[in-house]
């Protein structure tokens, strides 16, 4: 069992994010707490220990001139007057919620406002300030403070006394404010577990979506509906899961057609191979030769169908790592064309070419050079006898776009939906090839952000190809003739 952390009750594993953002806040706030702690007693305490003392001190001023108003030289023997004061003793004693009294000059006490005596006490620390003396008092209970200042009634020059607990005057501010910043960050730290609970829940939400994706459930996506750093991760990884569950099933497809194509020919050859040992055996020398000529047809397809699969596995394998450089893309069109001269002089068919002078763009150079190769070459393989071949390139709007157009049947709607998906062919057609070349094109154009389609024209069948206008710059004429 792994160590954990108990708070209210949840237990959290030390090793957690959501332990360690919590123990990283509470070190933080308790770093903060200390730092305004100090600055509070370097800066502050002595100047709010200076302001409480002069409003003690105005407050005795205050009750001195009082005094002296109530009790006049001449009113020594004035009952009223001596009444009046011991009501103005009493509500001072109710006032500061402790013991006053009159003393005079001997000592001796003159008026209090309890009837018990002044007890005896112990002065510790003694401070005075303009005349106001006042020091702690540690023997008597429930009292902190004694304060003495002097005052004149009845014509003597007496002392007025006080003692009273410390609500009267704080000497520390420092206790008041440690307790209201430990309140305050208590209340900090309740809050910040549902803070933190919002940043770690959904980061376990993305650890299940791993956890399922790795085990073989590519289907599963994270629903997290945030704005914030930790929604946009979410989106990322249902985008990757999408990604990855695509070529998943992009591969399992091309598994089994390849092991679909795979399985005819080789049955083929068996039956071949067969016939050609008989035939052998039976002296047939020339019917053996033609059934080994027909396995050696199989085996080149083969052999084709291998180096297609391979083809796209290698781009799909490198599709992220493949680098766009600065092409001429018209340049890369005549560049290739002149390899099928002699394959379209021998059909004789009719070449149309509107190329621009240059048509530069930002491309993966041999990836794209396989896209014109293979619609150059599936436009010869397909086109019959004294047909024509069209290419076009030309920049549009928002984009660059080129087409390769050849003298064909017309596809049926069912031709065109799956042209581009790998091992298709064309209906009834008896022309080899593998049916990988449209898909590898469809793979590359892809890559590049643009779309290749296929489509009917009046007299044949047209590719065009649209890659995107932010990828190319378009420099020299717009076309030639």
């Amino acid at each position: 069992m792994g160590q954990g952390l108990h708070v209210f009750g949840i237990r959290m594993r030390i090793n957690s994010l959501y332990t360690k953002i919590l123990l990283s806040f509470f070190t933080a706030l308790a770093v903060v707490l200390v730092f305004i702690i100090v600055l509070f007693i370097v800066f502050v305490e002595d100047k709010f220990d200076e302001h409480v003392e002069n409003e003690l001190l105005a407050a005795f001023r205050l009750t001195s001139m009082s005094i002296n108003l109530i009790a006049s030289d001449d009113s020594l023997s004035d009952a009223d007057a001596h009444a009046d004061l011991q009501r103005f003793i009493d509500d001072l004693d109710v006032a500061f919620t402790g013991m006053v009294w009159l003393e005079k000059p001997d000592g001796s006490l003159f008026i209090s406002s309890r009837p018990q005596p002044v007890p005896k006490f112990t002065l510790g620390e003694t401070k005075t300030k303009d005349k106001l003396l006042y020091a702690h008092v540690d023997d008597v209970p429930g009292v902190n403070f004694y304060f003495a200042y002097p005052v004149r009634f009845f014509g003597y020059n007496g002392t007025l006394g006080m003692l009273c607990r410390d609500d009267i005057y704080n000497k520390d501010a420092a206790p008041v404010f440690l307790m209201i910043v430990e309140v305050v960050g208590v209340i900090t730290l309740l809050l910040a577990f549902p803070v933190v609970r919002r940043i770690t829940v959904p980061l376990r939400k993305l650890e299940e979506g791993a956890l399922r994706c790795a085990s073989g459930d590519l289907s599963y996506r994270v629903d997290i509906k945030r704005g914030d750093e930790v929604g946009r991760v979410a989106r990322a990884f249902n985008v990757m899961a999408d990604s990855v569950e695509k070529m998943l099933r992009m591969k399992q497809e091309l598994m089994a057609n390849v092991s679909h194509e795979m399985r005819s020919p080789l049955a083929r050859m068996r039956v071949a191979l067969e016939l050609a040992e008989l035939r052998m055996g039976e002296g047939r020398n020339d019917e053996a030769r033609r059934h080994l000529l027909a396995i050696s047809d199989e085996v080149e397809d083969l052999d084709s169908a291998i180096g297609g699969v391979i083809e796209l596995s290698r781009f799909d394998a490198g599709a992220g790592q493949k680098v766009f450089s600065r092409c001429d893309l018209a340049e890369m069109m005549r560049g290739m064309l002149q390899r099928y001269v002699p394959a379209i002089e021998m059909k004789q068919l009719e070449l149309e070419c509107d190329l621009p002078e240059q048509m530069e763009l930002e491309c993966q150079k041999e990836a794209l050079n396989a896209v014109i190769k293979n619609l150059l070459e599936n436009a010869v393989k397909f086109t019959e006898q004294s047909g024509f071949i069209r290419l076009e390139l030309f920049e549009g709007w928002g984009d660059v776009v080129f087409s390769v157009a050849n003298s064909y049947r017309r596809l049926s709607e069912k031709e065109l939906g799956i042209i581009f998906q790998p091992f298709s062919r064309a209906v009834g057609e008896d022309v080899q090839g593998t049916g990988l070349g449209l898909a590898l094109v469809e793979r590359i154009v892809t890559e590049h952000g643009g779309k290749v389609v296929a489509q009917n024209i009046r007299d044949g069948v047209r590719f065009v190809v649209r890659l995107p206008r932010e990828r190319c710059k378009h420099e020299g004429s717009c076309c030639t003739g």
